[in-house]
C-alpha cells in the first residue's frame, strides 16, 4: 500500500513553492503554491516577545514559542509553515514542516519520484546540494539528523508537498534536519529567503525550532513498545465501516451518527465543523450504501493504515490509524487512494474521491 505520509520536512529556508511544470533552469517567480489552510494567529504581548504556536490540523500536534511577528501561513495535516517578514527584527524566511509526496530525481532522468525510505542518504548524495555540517539533532522529543546545506546549482525543482513544488535556488543557504517520527523520517529544514542572511535569520528562527514540541493527537509515546496487530487494526476500519445484519450492506459510521465512530477527537472536531455543510457520509465521500467492502490493512509501529474498497471497487480509501493514550486504536483521517491533498483535514476531502 502506499504509504501516504512519506516524511516530514521542516523547513525554514529559502524554499520557495511554485506549481508550474517549467524545467529547472526556468527562472519562475518564487511564490507558495496558495493550496492549504491558514492556521491560527500568533498571540504575543509585543511583536518580538513569545506567543503561543499551536497547529490546528497539522499531524503530528505541534506546538512552541513565537513572536507574533511570525505568520502561521499554512496548517494542514502534512503541511505546516510560518514566515518572518523582513523587518527590524530580522529578514525574510520560513519554517516549514512538509511531508513530502514526491521527490525530484537528479540522476539524469529529472524526473519526480517518491522519496527515499532514508531521506538522510538523499540529502548526502544531492548533486545540488552542499552539505556544509552534518551532527545528531533531537527537536521535541524526536531524534535524528542535523544538515547544513548550501544550494550550488541554479533554480531547481527539490520536492513536490500537497501545496506544489517546491524549488532551490542558488545561493541558497539552509538547515534541514530528519527526524524519525511515527510515520516516517520527518524533515526539519531552517535558512532565509535569501542566503547571504542564514545567520541573521537562524538567530531568531533558531529559538522558535528549539520551542517546538511534537505530540501526536491521542497517541502514546513515541518509544511505545505496544504494536498495532492486523486483526486490531481491521477490527477498528470494521466499525468505521459496518455490516447491517438486518440490512445486508456496508456502510459509513457517521452515516448513522459520529458517536458510534472509533475516531480521535481531533478528527470528530473537524467532522463537526463541516458536517452541516456536506450532504454526505464524509469518512466515505459517498451518499449511498454499499453490497461490498474489501480491507487491507498494514501494522506501523502502535497504529498501522488501512486501503478500504467499497461498491465494486469503484471506491478506494486510505484510511490513517494511531493508538489512543489508553491504549485504544482511532482512525484519525481517511483520504482517497494514494491522494494525501484528499485528506479529511483538506477542503479536497469534504467531496467525493476523483474518479
Amino acid at each position: 500500500m502506499h504509504k501516504l505520509l512519506l516524511g516530514l520536512l521542516i523547513l525554514v529556508a529559502a524554499l520557495t513553492a511554485s506549481c508550474g511544470d517549467d524545467d529547472d533552469g526556468g527562472g519562475s517567480e518564487a511564490t507558495t503554491a496558495p493550496a492549504s489552510a491558514t492556521g491560527a494567529a500568533i498571540v504575543s504581548p509585543a511583536p518580538d516577545e513569545p506567543g503561543e504556536i499551536t497547529s490546528s490540523r497539522f499531524s503530528p500536534a505541534l506546538t512552541g514559542e513565537a513572536p507574533s511577528v511570525w505568520e502561521i501561513q499554512d496548517d494542514l495535516p502534512t503541511l505546516f509553515r510560518m514566515e518572518h517578514p523582513a523587518d527590524a527584527t530580522g529578514p525574510l524566511g520560513s519554517i516549514f514542516l512538509a511531508y513530502p509526496v514526491s521527490v525530484w530525481s537528479y540522476d539524469g532522468s529529472g524526473m519526480n519520484v517518491e522519496p527515499p525510505e532514508d531521506l538522510a542518504a538523499w540529502v548526502r548524495g544531492h548533486p545540488r546540494l552542499v552539505v556544509v555540517a552534518e551532527s545528531p539533532i533531537t527537536i521535541g522529543g524526536l531524534a535524528g539528523t542535523h544538515f547544513e546545506v548550501e544550494s550550488n546549482a541554479g533554480d531547481y525543482k527539490l520536492f513536490d508537498d500537497v501545496g506544489g513544488t517546491i524549488r532551490v535556488f542558488d545561493g541558497d543557504h539552509f538547515i534541514l534536519d530528519i527526524l524519525n517520527a511515527q510515520d516516517g523520517e520527518l524533515f526539519v529544514k531552517v535558512g532565509p529567503a535569501q542566503g547571504q542572511f542564514f545567520d541573521e535569520f537562524i538567530a531568531i528562527a533558531q529559538p522558535v525550532v528549539d520551542s517546538l514540541e511534537f505530540t501526536p493527537a491521542n497517541l502514546t509515546a513515541a518509544d511505545s513498545t505496544v504494536s498495532a496487530t492486523e486483526a486490531e487494526l481491521t477490527a477498528v476500519v470494521e466499525a468505521t465501516y459496518p455490516y447491517s445484519v438486518e440490512n445486508g450492506y456496508y456502510y459509513s459510521c457517521d452515516g448513522i451518527g459520529l458517536e458510534t465512530c472509533p475516531i480521535t477527537e481531533r478528527l470528530r472536531s473537524r467532522l463537526e465543523a463541516v458536517d452541516e455543510t456536506v450532504n454526505a457520509a464524509l469518512l466515505c465521500r459517498c451518499q449511498d450504501v454499499s453490497n461490498d467492502r474489501v480491507i487491507a490493512v498494514t501494522p506501523t509501529g502502535p497504529g498501522g493504515s488501512a486501503a478500504v474498497s467499497m461498491f465494486g471497487g469503484t471506491l478506494q480509501l486510505e484510511v490513517s490509524i494511531i493508538r489512543a493514550n489508553d491504549g485504544q486504536l482511532l482512525v484519525d483521517d481517511v483520504a482517497c487512494a494514494s491522494r494525501p491533498e484528499t485528506s479529511l483535514y483538506s477542503d479536497a476531502g469534504l467531496g467525493a474521491c476523483p474518479e
